[in-house]
């Protein structure tokens, strides 16, 4: 039994090579790659909105004026912070209703001092 353990020991201490984490990547369920496709993807879509030049707060208002009476889809890109951390958000819809400083977009509402940018779909 001696002779089997000092043969062991060799083995792990020179010829065995432990591939670590390589041998378990492929073990990854396709959920778990999934997830971290879409949080890639949700960090470059932040990292670009985080890029873009708001609009001047009165051209924001004017255009949503214009969209709301109108009955016209809008896209829009808004901040919101939690104190901590600025996250950036996007909606697409028509504005379902208008009231001192804030807009509804279906059942979402948004302070428009956060909305960055607007387009109209016309």
């Amino acid at each position: 039994m001696e002779m089997d353990e000092r043969l062991a020991e060799q083995f792990f201490a020179h010829d065995y090579h432990d591939r670590g984490i390589q041998k378990w990547q492929g073990y990854f369920l396709s959920d778990h790659t999934q997830l971290l496709h879409q949080q890639h993807r949700t960090a470059a879509q932040q990292q670009s909105w985080a890029q873009l030049t708001p609009f001047e707060p009165a051209q924001v208002v004017q255009m949503l004026r214009s969209a709301y009476r109108h009955n016209q889809v809008v896209t829009i890109t808004w901040q919101q912070s939690n104190g901590f951390e600025v996250h950036y958000q996007q909606i697409q819809g028509k504005i379902t209703g208008w009231q001192a400083g804030w807009i509804r977009i279906g059942q979402q509402a948004l302070l428009l001092d956060n909305v960055l940018t607007c387009d109209v779909k016309k």
